[in-house]
């Protein structure tokens, strides 16, 4: 029988601002000690070699600084690692509140060939969101998600060539229901 190896864990930079992240959003925690760190390092297997040069590369780019308080070593959360975070989560996930009004939203875009990079990202984006695409240029949710859309919109610059539209009725929409329920989108409740 072979001798079982740990493995290590490398914790790279999303992860490790995703951890901060978790830390500002529930505990309101701007200020991690490194012993918080180190133990969550030791509970992961994580290199700490790798730890280290990630921590390097995070502090170069200024989403973190060093703190000493008395004896007790800090790694501060910077302004611009927080509006990360924000913005990461905000591409996440799209809102789904607990009753749907039964209507569905519909992006419908039409961009010209030369805008190669938003043709590909833009409904490669609606996709991850958890849009259903009825058509090749036509996509769906069931919830309200103009003010995402909208963002989205504007990061492509692509304000002439998409509409938001919002729809009481689509031909088939039992079979886009039935893919939101599967997506746990919708539950079986909201659809029925």
């Amino acid at each position: 029988m072979k001798p079982t190896t740990k493995r290590r864990v490398v914790l790279t930079s999303r992860q490790l601002l995703n951890l901060f992240g978790e830390l500002v959003v529930f505990s309101k925690q701007y200020r991690i000690p490194y012993h918080v760190l180190e133990r969550y390092e030791h509970e992961l297997g994580a290199d700490r070699r790798r730890l280290g040069k990630t921590l390097q590369y995070l502090k170069a780019r200024g989403y973190i600084i060093n703190a000493v308080e008395g004896k007790e070593r800090f790694i501060e959360v910077s302004k611009k690692a927080l509006a990360k975070i924000r913005d990461e989560r905000f591409w996440e996930n799209l809102p789904k509140p607990e009753r749907w009004d039964r209507k569905w939203r519909m992006v419908i875009f039409d961009m010209p060939a030369k805008w190669e990079k938003s043709r590909h990202k833009f409904p490669n984006q609606l996709k991850a969101w958890g849009f259903f695409p009825l058509q090749r240029s036509v996509y769906v949710y069931p919830f309200d998600c103009r003010k995402e859309v909208n963002t989205l919109i504007q990061l492509h610059k692509v304000e002439k060539t998409v509409i938001y539209l919002v729809a009481d009725v689509i031909e088939g929409e039992e079979r886009i229901a039935n893919h939101f329920v599967d997506e746990h989108i919708l539950t079986k409740e909201q659809v029925e």
